[in-house]
């Protein structure tokens, strides 16, 4: 039997007609759901991301403060000629600055010249470290050659904080979209 030879005699009753209306109504409110399923999930995407830079931020914010307090106690290590203090203080400097490092470069808007720099002087404060532990260099000595560069890292730390303080999160307004979201 071919198309064109169905019966059109009989036509759809109303169970048949309502149905109809109940799977289109039935399609209509599935795909109503889709789009406010995908919806939410893009607000708590952007949420996510901006609260993932926030959290980086503050702790560049406290490494950076660390980092400063590392570099006051190296003063006070080498004004006392202590030279346990001084290697303890080196070692804590160095694993400060990488990890500064590593958290700035987890950031699309950080500074990565001062990322460098950071690398730079844990490399330098490492050299220092064994410099001091093995070839018995007396701590004053040992850190001439990198104390321009602690002052310029304490320079850029300054710097880089002033900045971050002043970042505003963003992760506020996407939680309020997603707030509003749900209540329509």
């Amino acid at each position: 039997m071919e198309w064109w030879q169905i019966d059109f005699s009989s036509y759809p009753s109303v169970f048949d007609w309502v149905a109809m209306g109940l799977t289109i109504l039935g399609f209509v409110i599935a795909f109503c759901q889709l789009r406010r399923t995908q919806n939410a999930v893009n607000a708590s995407i952007q949420t996510e991301d901006s609260v993932r830079t926030t959290l980086i931020q503050n702790q560049i914010k406290m490494a950076i403060a660390e980092i400063e307090s590392v570099i006051k106690d190296l003063g006070t290590a080498v004004s006392l000629g202590n030279k346990d203090l001084a290697e303890r203080t080196l070692v804590r400097y160095a694993n400060l600055c990488s990890g500064c490092a590593g958290l700035m470069r987890k950031l699309d808007t950080s500074d990565l010249d001062f990322a460098d720099q950071l690398d730079e002087s844990s490399r330098n404060a490492s050299q220092v470290k064994e410099d001091i532990v093995v070839n018995r260099t007396a701590p004053r000595v040992a850190l001439i050659p990198i104390y321009g560069e602690m002052s310029a890292i304490s320079t850029g730390a300054s710097k880089m904080n002033l900045e971050l303080i002043f970042t505003v999160p963003m992760y506020g307004s996407a939680l309020a979209k997603k707030k509003a979201f749900w209540r329509k």
